[in-house]
Protein backbone atom coordinates (compact mmCIF):
# COMPACT_ATOMS: atom_id res chain seq x y z
CA UNK A 1 0.00 0.00 0.00
CA UNK A 2 1.29 3.37 -1.04
CA UNK A 3 1.39 6.47 1.09
CA UNK A 4 -0.84 9.46 0.62
CA UNK A 5 -1.60 13.00 1.29
CA UNK A 6 -5.31 12.78 1.38
CA UNK A 7 -5.25 9.13 3.57
CA UNK A 8 -2.33 10.05 5.35
CA UNK A 9 -4.75 9.76 8.87
CA UNK A 10 -4.40 5.84 7.66
CA UNK A 11 -0.52 5.19 7.06
CA UNK A 12 -0.26 3.72 10.10
CA UNK A 13 -2.08 0.69 9.79
CA UNK A 14 -1.20 0.35 6.19
CA UNK A 15 2.37 0.76 6.72
CA UNK A 16 1.50 -2.20 9.13
CA UNK A 17 0.31 -3.92 6.83
CA UNK A 18 2.92 -3.45 4.32
CA UNK A 19 5.13 -4.76 7.09
CA UNK A 20 3.41 -7.43 7.63
CA UNK A 21 3.72 -8.73 3.39
CA UNK A 22 7.26 -8.05 3.91
CA UNK A 23 7.84 -10.53 6.72
CA UNK A 24 4.99 -13.49 4.66
CA UNK A 25 6.00 -15.95 2.06
CA UNK A 26 4.86 -13.69 -0.52
CA UNK A 27 6.99 -11.52 -2.38
CA UNK A 28 7.18 -8.08 -1.76
CA UNK A 29 8.42 -4.66 -3.21
CA UNK A 30 8.71 -1.40 -1.22
CA UNK A 31 7.30 1.59 -3.20
CA UNK A 32 6.32 3.20 -0.06
CA UNK A 33 9.12 4.38 1.37
CA UNK A 34 10.61 6.51 -2.29
CA UNK A 35 7.15 8.14 -1.67
CA UNK A 36 7.81 9.60 1.80
CA UNK A 37 9.74 12.81 2.18
CA UNK A 38 9.46 15.88 4.05
CA UNK A 39 9.90 14.40 7.64
CA UNK A 40 8.52 10.61 6.40
CA UNK A 41 5.53 12.03 4.72
CA UNK A 42 4.24 11.68 1.28
CA UNK A 43 6.17 14.17 -0.99
CA UNK A 44 3.32 16.55 -2.56
CA UNK A 45 5.15 16.90 -5.80
CA UNK A 46 4.35 13.55 -6.74
CA UNK A 47 0.59 13.25 -6.55
CA UNK A 48 -2.12 14.71 -8.64
CA UNK A 49 -4.23 17.71 -6.60
CA UNK A 50 -6.42 15.21 -5.28
CA UNK A 51 -3.44 13.90 -3.07
CA UNK A 52 -4.62 10.71 -3.71
CA UNK A 53 -3.54 9.29 -7.10
CA UNK A 54 0.35 9.72 -8.25
CA UNK A 55 1.05 11.89 -10.69
CA UNK A 56 3.78 11.62 -13.90
CA UNK A 57 6.60 12.13 -11.52
CA UNK A 58 5.51 9.41 -8.70
CA UNK A 59 4.54 6.91 -11.42
CA UNK A 60 8.06 7.85 -13.20
CA UNK A 61 9.54 7.04 -9.01
CA UNK A 62 8.04 4.22 -9.25
CA UNK A 63 8.85 2.35 -12.15
CA UNK A 64 12.53 3.46 -11.52
CA UNK A 65 11.77 1.33 -8.45
CA UNK A 66 9.85 -1.66 -10.01
CA UNK A 67 11.74 -2.11 -13.24
CA UNK A 68 14.84 -3.86 -11.86
CA UNK A 69 12.83 -5.32 -9.36
CA UNK A 70 10.54 -7.05 -12.25
CA UNK A 71 13.42 -7.92 -14.41
CA UNK A 72 15.27 -9.81 -11.67
CA UNK A 73 12.26 -11.65 -10.79
CA UNK A 74 11.77 -12.28 -14.35
CA UNK A 75 15.28 -13.14 -15.24
CA UNK A 76 15.30 -15.55 -12.24
CA UNK A 77 12.21 -17.15 -13.38
CA UNK A 78 13.73 -18.05 -16.82
CA UNK A 79 16.71 -19.81 -14.98
CA UNK A 80 13.89 -22.07 -13.41
CA UNK A 81 12.26 -23.27 -16.54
Amino acid sequence: MKPSISRWNKWQYMDQLNQHIADSQLYYADTATPLLKNGGKPGRELFLDDGLYLNQTGYALWESVLSPILQQVYNQSLKQE
